[in-house]
């Protein structure tokens, strides 16, 4: 059946494409601070804070594309890690450019709103999913070169609450 989105159906496809968008914007901070941290500061103390903002600063400028190329570049994650990263790029560049003019159509019959709307969630899914298992990565090498992750958290949850206002 052909019709125009419902007003709340609207509202629902606009919250999950941002929620998409946002988790998309974590992933790849995760994936800068993964970079610079086994690839440019490689053990504790190696660089200083300003150094490493400076860095941080300039990575974040690049696309995701580029930051898995420098990944890709060296031996610090899997080859099949690359691979999803990649193929996650790939639903990126359609949400983010292609999705209105490739299928926007399809947001005019149930069955096409329903796989669109299923691929965004998809790939909010994989962001999350991605957001832990960066997470891990980090901590799994802090932990290596001698860093008190637990310290690490307790500041993360007091940053948190301050932001909170608690």
């Amino acid at each position: 059946m052909r019709r125009e989105l419902y007003p709340e159906e609207l509202s629902y496809f606009y919250q999950k494409t941002g929620e998409a968008i946002w988790h998309l914007q974590i992933v790849e901070d995760f994936l800068v601070r993964l970079y610079m941290i086994k690839a440019l500061m490689v053990t504790v103390g190696s660089m200083s804070e300003d150094e490493a903002t400076s860095q941080v600063t300039t990575l974040q400028r690049k696309t995701l594309g580029q930051v898995i190329g420098l990944l890709e570049k060296g031996s610090w994650v899997s080859t099949d890690f690359i691979r999803r990263l990649k193929d996650f790029n790939s639903m990126r560049k359609w949400i983010v450019h292609n999705s209105a003019r490739e299928d926007g159509e399809a947001l005019y019959t149930d069955k096409g709103r329903e796989r669109f709307l299923s691929k965004i969630c998809q790939f909010t899914e994989l962001a999350v999913d991605f957001q832990h298992e960066i997470q891990g990565l980090l901590v799994e090498y802090a932990t290596e070169q001698g860093v008190q992750t637990d310290e690490v958290f307790e500041q993360s949850k007091r940053r948190v609450r301050q932001l909170r206002g608690e």
